[in-house]
């Protein structure tokens, strides 16, 4: 989700963007848990979490079902890390997106732009927003959401409502990202998508615009 103007700080890009490079009996077990993660998230993307094997996963990563057990204990431990690097690749998007706007608003705008088109993609829609809930449940879901986009967002609003009490930041924090959840939800389960994603944006920019502030300049989320 939107990050706090350009500092970058502390973050990987996902495996999905950004491959090891060769060398030591290391990187090829790396190299292998790459192409399992990327086949995972292509199978659970086109398939969904009920609907594919271990086996179907290390057959189209080219990988033994031990070499997937070597890295992970369950399929479910495999789902999280294809989530993981879904929703950091969510991160990154939302990041270069926000990247050099000049105010709050518009960050977010920017950053909430990205993310509505980014769940149009199938794996990032159908992983994120559809099995994720399902399978690891919702308190996990939610850490998951707090470690890549709740803090993000949290100091966003607090540069632009320097007056508003932390817990109150924290709590309009959710409550923004919980609506460009349901918003995301609405988009990918619609049958025209294209014109959904305009309402959707100019209905979370009708949101922003009243949280920040009609008079603060910034770009339409849609």
């Amino acid at each position: 989700m939107p990050l706090e103007g350009d500092d970058h700080r502390g973050y990987a890009e996902p495996m999905s963007m950004s491959m090891p490079n060769v060398g030591s009996a290391g990187s090829t077990s790396e190299r292998t848990r790459v192409r399992v993660v990327a086949s995972a998230r292509s199978q659970f993307a086109s398939d969904g979490y009920a609907g594919v094997s271990l086996a179907d996963i290390a057959a189209e990563a080219g990988v033994t079902k031990g070499a997937i057990y070597h890295h992970f204990a369950t399929k479910k431990d495999l789902f999280l890390a294809a989530l993981e690097d879904v929703e950091a690749e969510i991160q990154v998007r939302s990041r270069r997106a926000a990247k050099g706007q000049r105010t709050p608003l518009a960050r977010l705008q920017r950053g909430f732009g990205s993310y509505l088109d980014a769940v149009l993609d199938p794996e990032i829609g159908r992983i994120s927003l559809i099995d994720a809930p399902a399978v690891l449940g919702a308190g996990k879901h939610l850490e998951l959401s707090r470690r890549y986009a709740h803090d993000d967002v949290v100091f966003t609003l607090g540069v632009g409502l320097p007056e508003v009490d932390p817990d109150e930041l924290d709590a309009l924090a959710s409550t923004l990202l919980g609506a460009v959840t349901s918003a995301a939800l609405v988009l990918i389960s619609s049958p025209t998508p294209e014109t959904t994603r305009v309402v959707v944006g100019d209905a979370m920019d009708r949101l922003l615009r009243g949280v920040l502030g009609p008079a603060v300049a910034g770009p339409r989320v849609g």
